[in-house]
């Protein structure tokens, strides 16, 4: 939340000024990443990600038509996004959530066919996060040879830094307003890329404006309310103004004053204000900031009080932080050992099922204690038993504990493999299967001791852990007598033209938890019609086809997505990529646990450059757009299975998903990569392997909708 009421302020007043992008010729323009992605997203249409999930298609051209226009200005641009949230007092879920409703109005209208309608409603809701899309925005900025700094905590502070250092790393800030509060003299707030010009303000002029210091100001600022602090109560009312907010201090000198004055104030107690306003102070004067030299450490260190952990919460490792400014491991990864908490806000299909529901709070319970045990195993007591429970939206009053420093030990230590034989390439996608092949059909055991002096081995030693974890891989059978797991049985992966090693893990997961099957949840919005040529069978093979489907991308133009949508998907989308998202930060946690544990070190990832793009695994971020056009492919043909020809559903179905380069292939694709699956499944049926068993009834499952799906492949 912006500070209140303060750029009507600005508005009004005509403090802001517009000039030509050609004055900002051969600078360096710092860029706050928040209020630039905001910007993108106003150009995107999101409307339809909260119809299938996932990220925008077009996004990457999106980005790079910035890019494109900094680059003709011969602006080089330097991207600052904000690391770990700092400490609240507040409590979780205790505002109302409105997304939900509104996501539900949108597939209303979708019922009553007015899809515009939907997608505007969707889009209003904002429901996309924006720091769901900052590991994505980092791959393309990489990808374009952008610089870009993930701060420790916030990036207003990291901006101060940056702007004020003596090599002067950045000439100019692109921001908002809210950087006014930190010792910065100019920001650029808006860019207007279609007109080519910005507009920018000065602190000089809103000080001469309201006529008060430095400190008045940001005593005003404060208490006008923005993120870290609430409106001061005597001033919160419906017609509230920055006005009142500047009088109000005008009239006793600083904040300070305030504070006496309204000591006793029933609002003020009750909110804590003095203690909130003071921690805001604190966070904005003594900020923790990532210096040149790799060390965190507050602004204006010789007078910062002792007491910082109660604003930004308990220190970690510098590496840890320096991991996170290059984007290699992410800030959800530690903001729940700073709050106790990880929560759980509804999925996009609003999270009514049973089995979502279930899935988040026991499987996925067991994985994140595995997440945080990885690399806390190797902490300071304090974080090794530090407790953490997931809190849900849905019952917010119960706790569900995440006891990291109970998971198994075996567990908690990284896979150590160099160079496992058999291996013939280095794609990160195909490698996993590999990675598992080479192991179990070489019986190579684990080196706990031997040191990773590559990316490659650091990346290996990511996946096998991950596989090891999930029980894809058991240890315990590969040294003296190697035993097959069920993905030496992954044959003519290269059928497909992308990569499935990621969709593969997810899907074989997805079914050992139950999650992944061809029954219907507990809560279903699409209701089938009455066919006299669908039985309930065909009902159950076209829904587990598509589910799995959804696992894959889809080959589709850098435009909004124009086709079917389903909320059933959606709901098992959601839990999808949940897993994914906890798989990704495992091989993060992995990676911190090897420097803690002195298996690798620091300059490994500086010495050879990573890219974060073949480093991480479990990154792509899953829509359900494939298992729409395969459900609606399937549903088609048995509807209509001898009064439509199969090209006239392929030539609908192209009608209906303009923006999807090659239907045919797309829906061939999503058929191999189920085989593929129903093939894995039948394999663990025939072996019969207690570390990875699936039940006989899903495995009769994927045997009958693979036998259907050959009746009706293209």
């Amino acid at each position: 939340m912006p500070i209140r009421h303060f750029d009507i302020y600005l508005k009004e007043r005509r403090l802001r000024q517009t000039t030509s992008l050609n004055a900002l010729k051969g600078t360096s323009l710092g860029i706050d990443g928040q209020v630039w992605l905001k910007t993108i997203m106003s150009s995107l249409h999101v409307g339809s990600c909260v119809g299938i999930g996932g990220l925008p298609f077009n996004l990457k051209s999106q980005i790079e038509a910035h890019l494109k226009l900094f680059k003709k200005y011969d602006i080089t641009p330097i991207i600052i996004f904000s690391g770990i949230t700092l400490m609240r007092r507040d409590k979780p879920f205790s505002t109302e959530d409105y997304r939900p409703n509104k996501r539900t109005m949108g597939w209303n209208s979708l019922k009553n066919e007015n899809q515009a309608q939907a997608l505007d409603i969707w889009a209003q809701s904002k429901s996309i996060h924006l720091t769901d899309l900052i590991p994505a925005v980092m791959r393309i900025l990489e990808s374009n040879s952008i610089e870009f700094i993930r701060a420790p905590y916030s990036s207003l502070g990291q901006i101060e830094y940056l702007y004020n250092h003596r090599k002067q790393p950045i000439h100019a800030i692109y921001g908002s307003s809210d950087l006014f509060m930190f010792n910065i003299d100019s920001v650029i707030t808006n860019i207007d890329f279609e007109k080519e010009t910005f507009g920018w303000v000065t602190r000089y002029s809103i000080l001469s404006d309201l006529r008060v210091s430095k400190e008045q100001f940001l005593d005003i600022c404060i208490m006008a309310g923005f993120e870290w602090c609430p409106t001061f109560p005597v001033v919160d009312k419906v017609s509230f103004t920055f006005k009142d907010v500047h009088d109000l201090i005008k009239m006793h000198y600083s904040g300070y004053n305030v504070m006496q004055t309204y000591f006793d104030d029933p609002d003020v107690k009750r909110l804590k204000y003095i203690e909130c306003y003071s921690r805001a102070y604190c966070a904005i004067k003594h900020h923790l900031v990532l210096r040149d030299d790799g060390v965190v450490s507050p602004l204006n260190a010789s007078n910062a009080p002792n007491d910082l952990h109660e604003v930004f919460g308990y220190r970690l490792p510098d590496q840890f932080y320096y991991l996170m400014s290059r984007g290699i491991v992410h800030p959800h990864l530690f903001n729940p050992l700073n709050s106790g908490s990880i929560l759980e806000y509804p999925p996009l299909d609003n999270g009514e099922s049973i089995e979502y529901r279930t899935f988040i709070t026991t499987s996925l319970l067991k994985l994140n204690a595995q997440v945080y045990g990885l690399y806390t195993n190797h902490l300071h007591s304090f974080y090794m038993n530090r407790k953490i429970n997931v809190k849900t939206w849905f019952d917010p009053q119960k706790d569900y504990a995440v006891r990291h420093s109970e998971a198994p030990k075996e567990l908690l230590e990284p896979v150590v493999i160099k160079n496992p034989q058999g291996q013939t390439t280095d794609d990160k996608d195909k490698n996993l299967i590999e990675l598992a092949q080479a192991c179990t059909s070489h019986g190579q055991t684990p080196k706990p001791d031997e040191k990773l002096d590559t990316l490659k081995d650091i990346h290996d030693t990511l996946s096998l852990t991950i596989l090891r974890n999930i029980g894809l891989l058991d240890l315990n059978k590969i040294s003296g007598q190697p035993e097959k797991t069920i993905l030496d049985s992954v044959k003519n992966a290269d059928q497909l033209s992308i990569p499935v090693g990621e969709s593969l893990v997810l899907a074989l997961t997805l079914i050992k938890e139950g999650v992944l099957t061809s029954k219907s949840w507990s809560v279903t919005y699409d209701k089938p019609k009455q066919r006299s040529s669908e039985t309930d069978n065909e009902n159950a093979y076209i829904r587990l086809i598509s589910r799995t489907a959804s696992l894959l991308p889809v080959d589709s133009k850098p435009v909004p997505w124009e086709g079917p949508f389903d909320r059933d998907l959606l709901a098992f989308n959601s839990a999808a990529r949940t897993l994914n998202r906890t798989l990704g930060n495992m091989g993060e946690a992995t990676i911190l646990s090897l420097l803690l544990s002195q298996k690798t070190n620091l300059s490994v990832l500086k010495g050879e450059n990573p890219t974060l793009k073949n480093l991480l695994p479990f990154q792509r971020d899953l829509h359900s757009a494939l298992g729409t056009m395969i459900k609606f492919y399937l549903t088609q043909r048995t509807i209509n299975s001898k009064q439509i020809k199969t090209q006239q559903i392929l030539n609908d179905l192209q009608n209906q998903t303009p923006t999807v380069n090659d239907i045919l292939a797309n829906l061939k694709q999503a058929m191999t990569f189920f085989q593929m699956v129903a093939a894995l499944v039948k394999q663990s049926e025939t072996e019969n392997k207690a570390s990875w068993s699936i039940p006989s009834n899903v495995c009769e499952e994927f045997e009958a909708a693979s036998t259907w799906l050959n009746n009706h492949k293209l």
